[in-house]
């Protein structure tokens, strides 16, 4: 009897730490080159794709639309993602890497590393959200002219300011604001996000995991001018966090020393407003 209750408490063990790390959200690593295409097959037609960036290019095989062809725009481009839509519901959150020959010309993703938006959804709503559908709920939040603040942080002029979390769908909207308050304008060039542990013993590392979003508005080459903002909107797969943990947004200057990163409780996250409170039921 005590053998099958240890084995009851490793399954259902094994099964929330797989769920949690499904919702957490896992990246999968595609390495391509300049002079070779790479294919990525999902379980599911493609119904749309997000590049990180215009250093690499992608298209939808168009007699097999469960294919991707990606090859690098430009040799030795700094890491990007890449964020695709299946008819399944499903998000891939995908990272690509240059690399002078690619170790595989072939990936099959089997499952993706987020659950797929339906299974997010309350049963009675079977509905997944577009990557258009995203797209106009970010352009709704960046006309929103009534911001709380939030987390902050600052770096030699530049600024960070988390203006407000909400949630729709099944999809997390984070509302931050850049201001340049230099002389210098301020060249995006990439950014990363990530849930880290709070604490840290010394001599080790810090445990930590990277997340990617699905769209985001302001991307890789785009300048903050002088003594002017800058509206970024970043979309993610909902999901919560520990109180022993805390996700980070790191901006990265081209060029540049100025560092931006940005932590955010778990609890500001359990706070998140509906987009469109007319829409909850009574």
């Amino acid at each position: 009897m005590k053998k099958v209750m240890l084995f009851n408490l490793l399954f259902v063990g094994f099964f929330f730490s797989r769920v949690h790390a499904q919702v957490a959200g896992e990246v999968k690593n595609i390495y391509v080159s300049f002079y070779e295409t790479v294919l990525v097959v999902f379980d599911a037609p493609v119904q749309d794709y997000d590049r990180g960036s215009a250093d690499i290019l992608a298209k939808i095989v168009s007699n097999n639309k469960r294919v991707i062809k990606i090859k690098a725009n430009r040799e030795n481009f700094k890491p990007t993602t890449l964020s695709v839509f299946t008819d399944d519901g499903a998000i891939y959150s995908l990272r690509v890497f240059f690399t002078e020959v690619a170790p595989s010309l072939e990936y099959r993703l089997k499952a993706p590393g987020r659950p797929s938006i339906t299974g997010l959804l309350p049963k009675s709503d079977t509905a997944s959200p577009t990557l258009n559908t995203i797209r106009r709920n970010v352009d709704t939040i960046s006309l929103f002219k009534k911001m709380a603040r939030h987390a902050k942080a600052s770096n030699n002029g530049m600024k960070i300011n988390l203006r407000g979390i909400y949630v729709d769908n099944g999809i997390l909207y984070f509302h931050l604001t850049l201001a340049n308050r230099s002389n210098i304008p301020y060249i995006i060039d990439y950014s990363k996000t990530y849930q880290r542990d709070k604490s840290k013993a010394k001599r080790t590392s810090v445990l930590e995991q990277e997340i990617s979003p699905v769209y985001q508005l302001l991307s890789p080459g785009e300048v903050v001018s002088n003594r002017s903002g800058q509206t970024w909107i970043l979309a993610f797969p909902q999901f919560t966090i520990a109180d022993s943990k805390f996700m980070t947004i790191d901006l990265f200057e081209k060029n540049g020393d100025r560092h931006l990163q940005l932590k955010i409780k778990g609890k500001d996250i359990l706070k998140a407003k509906p987009l469109f409170p007319d829409k909850m039921e009574p």
